[in-house]
């Protein structure tokens, strides 16, 4: 009877770990049903058992690291009861989720860190583990997820500095935790310029056989394995940069090294593995204080993602825009810009940029007299009748006009100008000379509003707030609401 065989594939995120892990299952093992869905930073698939991934972090976080952390799991705790409970776990997961499969093949960055428990686990089920090594640039490494997370957090988290070492962590922990057992390490850069020799080399180094012909899966995987999907090309420099750990270059080097000799090597790599921890541990705390805060703003990530969050995106462009002298703000109060406070979305976000948009409107359309003779901007919209409005008006010696910037009828602002000629007196300027407040000339005003008009019905949730904003006070005819729609 044949013997039931694992396809462990380790290494560091974004190293081709998902393009070997869907090699092998064309070419017979077995994936489970459920599976991480494809996302951004990786279209085509994951190939990750979603169970399992979940699984992983429960341990690591049992265990006092993370999947981005950079402190290694301390040696003893393998040996612990915690670490047995979760082997046992592992194993009833690993059956839930491939049943009696012959040759299975588990594809997650974390298992490089959780290599000792699995051993215990496919022990248990009587699972022989051949391991696979994928390995990339680090150059190429930090691109890479700099440009995923980039869509999730601020890609300056993601330094060149902080992506070797977590890319030496992964490294190390899978050839430390490999040693004694059929392995392969695997070029991606070769893997993807001669998928058929590498498949034949890696498969004669962990002397197995695959249930399926690679000949007659030829074409199903040239089509999966292209080039063209490999997004980042970038290669280290010919002379290794001094911001860099020392022992990098001979860690690269042993790597290439490596694919034709699997065991060699170990000299190389468990200095590298000293040298790593001596130096993480004298800026623990440091390293710590700076993790924590990142798992701290983690809920910002999630709120970035939302639909919400993307569909208001114009209205938060323009309340930067307003908040700036772009569009020559004028005689306009505003408040003071209340400091960001991570972990807390300000409240009303729609109302408040409502009303510094009505604000800067009036600001935007004033003509030279208005500006000349001091007065101030208010808006029109605070429950007051037109008659009230008016007598105010005329007694105050104001002005009136009307801007629509291009905008369909039911968008147009109503601008008031209060106020009296002694209040704040300036000189009187020409109208083809530029006002000595903002440098702004009347035609400028008026260009830029009618381009900040555009921006705001650009946008189908800004033209919602709009409308609602116009129609607020609006009197109901024959009983009903303003937003009551008509009888045909």
């Amino acid at each position: 009877m044949a013997e039931r065989t694992a396809v462990l594939v380790l290494g560091m995120h974004r190293s081709g770990t998902s393009a070997l892990t869907r090699l092998f299952n064309l070419l017979g093992a077995a994936l489970p049903e459920r599976l991480v869905p494809p996302g951004p930073g990786n279209p085509l698939g994951h190939w990750e058992p979603l169970e399992l991934v979940a699984l992983h972090d429960t341990i690591l976080a049992a265990a006092g690291s993370h999947v981005y952390g950079l402190f290694d799991v301390a040696p003893e705790w393998f040996d612990s009861a915690a670490a047995a409970h979760f082997a046992h776990i592992v194993a009833r997961t690993i059956t839930r989720n491939y049943g009696a499969a012959m040759l299975i093949v588990v594809k997650d960055p974390r298992l490089s860190l959780l290599v000792p428990i699995w051993r215990q686990a496919l022990a248990q089920l009587d699972i022989t583990p051949r391991y696979i090594i994928p390995f990339r640039d680090p150059y190429a490494v930090a691109a890479s997820l700099q440009r995923r997370e980039g869509g999730h957090e601020n890609a300056a988290l993601w330094p060149l500095a902080r992506v070797v070492l977590l890319w030496l962590r992964y490294i190390l922990a899978a050839e430390h935790a490999s040693r004694g057992a059929p392995r392969s390490f695997v070029s991606f850069d070769t893997l993807l310029a001669d998928w058929p020799c590498e498949l034949a080399r890696l498969t004669r180094q962990i002397a197995l056989s695959w249930p399926r012909d690679a000949a007659a899966m030829a074409d199903k995987i040239s089509a999966f394995l292209k080039p063209a999907e490999r997004h980042e090309t970038a290669t280290h420099p010919v002379i290794w940069p001094d911001t860099l750990p020392a022992h990098l270059p001979a860690v690269y080097h042993a790597l290439m090294v490596a694919v034709t000799a699997p065991d060699s090597g170990a000299q190389v790599f468990d200095a590298a593995r000293t040298a790593r921890a001596t130096g993480i541990s004298l800026l623990r705390s440091y390293i710590e204080a700076m993790e924590t805060e990142l798992r701290r703003l983690a809920p910002l990530q999630e709120i970035r993602n939302s639909r919400s969050w993307r569909l208001t995106a114009p209205l938060r462009t323009i309340g930067r825009l307003l908040a700036s002298d772009t569009y020559g703000n004028k005689g306009v109060v505003r408040e003071a810009p209340r400091p960001f406070q991570p972990g807390r979305i300000p409240e009303n976000l729609a109302a408040v940029t409502m009303r510094d948009l009505s604000a800067d409107i009036d600001g935007l359309t004033a003509d030279d007299a208005g500006l000349d003779s001091g007065v101030t901007a208010k808006c029109d919209g605070g429950g007051i009748s037109r008659k009230r409005r008016l007598r105010e008006k005329q007694a105050a010696g104001a002005k009136t006009s009307w801007l629509r910037s291009g905008c369909p009828r039911p968008f147009r602002a109503r601008v008031v100008w209060s106020g009296r000629r002694d209040l704040n007196p300036r000189p009187p300027v020409p109208q083809s000379e530029c006002h000595p407040c903002q440098g702004k000339t009347g035609p400028d005003i008026a260009r830029k509003s009618r381009a900040l008009a555009r921006i705001v019905l650009s946008c189908p949730v800004m033209t919602w707030y709009l409308f609602r904003w116009h129609n607020r006070n609006r009197k109901p005819r024959h009983g009903r609401s303003p937003d009551h729609p008509r009888r045909r």
